[in-house]
């Protein structure tokens, strides 16, 4: 890491379910700069989905990590970093017993973020990087693929006004399936197409006429690389014919074939076939779209901005509160055109 200090420095670490990231920011000349990000491989997540507690081995790796980032902020003069979690600690079991080891190893208090608040911060985010974005007059859909759940948001151009969370994410569906992998080998995709038919059918969003399509999340970064996304601004702009034909390349290729064509590692690969699979089941939503606006988007980020940055949390109470609002003005409608149904079929 950078040695030199840096005034009015904060850090975030993120316990994730595939690893666990620190990054090191500044408020400067108006906005947060990045001064430092270490990453460290963390399993967490397989432990989570496939027992649904984080075993004791991977507790004593994750308090170890922990130990090595905070040594390392020491240079910046910062004694206590923002700890958060999402999936990861959420899902798991024992996430008390895991709170309260780290508090007493490490000194440290983990915040784990409820669904709505971890994707309140991403939906923030992701608004806040589509300025200058050439979206269509109309709504927006915004859906963020995690690691063990997807969020799925309208936005009409000022405000959020209507969010769904399901819980199934990329790893998620990688161990769900893990295993038929092995004994269907030749028609996996078949078998993952139909369960992502299951999970994509509860999103209810078809009377909101979505007339744009914005994707990220789990290894976003990557597949708009395999894409040649061109990016203007912040946001990739994905061609929907690209992402389609790569979902095609390799739909019914092994982790290994995958892995060595684009010279990953089959974890890697893996991750990417399942990410690949529900950004591809998403484009149903928008089958107009010719482009996918896809804006990277990072929740440590996102919490760097509202520690550093002046009257952001102004800011994103305004935000949150208008968002509430209008989210349950949409369900409140949704609820009485119902019941105008009702009364007509009766």
């Amino acid at each position: 890491m950078n040695k030199k200090s840096a005034p009015r420095a904060a850090a975030v670490i993120e316990i994730g379910s595939n690893n666990v990231r620190m990054r090191v920011s500044q408020w400067a000349k108006g906005t947060v700069a990045t001064l430092d990000r270490l990453e460290y491989p963390v399993s967490l997540g397989h432990d989570v989905f496939s027992s649904g507690d984080i075993s004791f081995d991977s507790l004593r790796e994750l308090s170890s990590v922990l130990s090595k980032f905070t040594a390392a902020l020491r240079s910046y003069n910062i004694e206590k970093p923002k700890v958060i979690s999402c999936t990861a600690l959420r899902e798991a079991k024992n996430r008390a017993l895991v709170v309260d080891q780290l508090k007493v190893r490490n000194g440290l208090e983990v915040t784990v973020l409820e669904d709505s608040q971890e994707k309140a911060y991403i939906y923030k985010e992701v608004m806040e990087r589509l300025d200058g974005a050439k979206l269509h007059p109309g709504n927006t859909m915004i859906a963020y693929v995690g690691s063990g759940s997807i969020g799925v948001a309208v936005y009409d151009g000022q405000k959020i006004i209507y969010t769904q969370n399901i819980s199934m994410g990329a790893l998620k569906l990688h161990d769900v399936l893990r295993h038929l992998h092995h004994q269907e080998a030749d028609d996996f995709y078949y078998i993952i197409e139909e369960y992502l038919d299951t999970i994509l059918n509860r999103i209810a969003i078809s009377r909101f006429q979505v007339k744009n399509l914005v994707l990220t999340g789990s290894q976003l970064e990557l597949v708009a690389q395999l894409c040649e996304a061109k990016k203007a601004g912040i946001p990739y702009q994905i061609s929907v014919k690209k992402l389609t034909s790569l979902y095609q390349s390799i739909r019914s290729a092994t982790a290994e074939s995958i892995a060595n064509r684009f010279n990953i590692t089959e974890e890697r690969a893996a991750l990417l076939y399942t990410s690949l699979s529900i950004y591809n089941g998403m484009l149903r939503f928008c089958p107009q779209a010719e482009n996918v606006i896809s804006p990277p988007v990072d929740i440590s980020e996102a919490m760097l901005r509202y520690q550093l940055a002046p009257k952001a949390d102004a800011t994103l109470a305004t935000y949150l509160r208008e968002s509430a609002l209008a989210c349950a003005q949409t369900m409140q409608e949704s609820a009485n055109l119902e019941d105008i149904q009702v009364v007509h079929a009766g």
